[in-house]
């Protein structure tokens, strides 16, 4: 027997975000949604969406620094690949999750709906200094 296809209302859709044009290249912009905290980054003219938090220390991403396709940790340097919340280098030893991230009629829409980094989810006992 087969599952039933699921209802419109239990299919989770894009939600809009903000304007494209009003994210600059090379940007990052914070937000909340569905209970994740989103940070929103622009690299030329492609947009990502990661949980905002490093998965070392916790520290908001929001003040870390765009390094080509890489957000680099402002407190210990962990740099993090925007494509698919991959961790890329110590202290981080684990990635980030990430969202899908499409721009639809001018406006930059996020799937709120997270998908486990590369590796799996980071354990939140984890913790190294």
């Amino acid at each position: 027997m087969s599952e039933p296809d699921p209802s419109p209302s239990d299919t989770p859709a894009f939600v809009a975000l903000m304007p494209a044009a009003e994210l600059a290249p090379n940007a990052v912009k914070p937000f909340q949604l569905a209970g994740y905290s989103i940070l929103l980054c622009r690299v030329g003219d492609e947009f990502f969406a990661l949980e905002n938090r490093c998965s070392h220390t916790g520290a908001l991403l929001t003040r870390g620094r765009l390094r080509g396709d890489c957000i680099v940790c402002p407190v210990h340097g962990a740099r993090f690949q925007l494509r698919d919340g991959k961790h890329l280098s110590p202290p981080a030893s684990s990635g980030l999750v990430s969202f899908a991230v499409r721009v639809a009629a001018g406006q930059i829409e996020v799937l709120p709906v997270p998908i486990d980094p590369p590796g799996g989810k980071p354990d939140p006992r984890a913790f190294v200094m």
